[in-house]
């Protein structure tokens, strides 16, 4: 499955797994911070990062322009097929506001 998303500014998509896909995430403009259990790893235009099935993740727009982003979710036909768990708990990012994003 391919997915193409607009992160607005100072908004984050919250940390979550998928327990049936793996995911790419690339970044096609702007930047962030991608968002797992640990601390938070900042990523800009070309950078790839590869999710395990499983594997707490999230993105964070903590900053002034929209970032676009490519995902690639693997194993599975459907959005649906893929699983998704909120984690419970969740960071928070510098001035970023959460998202449905």
């Amino acid at each position: 499955m391919f997915n193409v998303t607009e992160f607005p500014p100072n908004r984050w998509h919250e940390l979550h797994r998928h327990a049936s896909a793996e995911e790419y995430f690339f970044v096609l403009a702007g930047s962030g911070l991608h968002l797992t259990e640990g601390e938070p790893v900042r990523l800009e235009v070309g950078d790839l990062v590869f999710i395990p099935k499983g594997e707490w993740h999230g993105f964070a727009n903590d900053t002034d322009r929209p970032t676009l982003a490519v995902t690639v979710m693997g194993g599975v036909s459907h959005y649906s097929d893929a699983g998704y768990e909120v984690h419970p708990h969740q960071p928070e990012p510098t001035n970023a506001r959460a998202s449905s994003t």
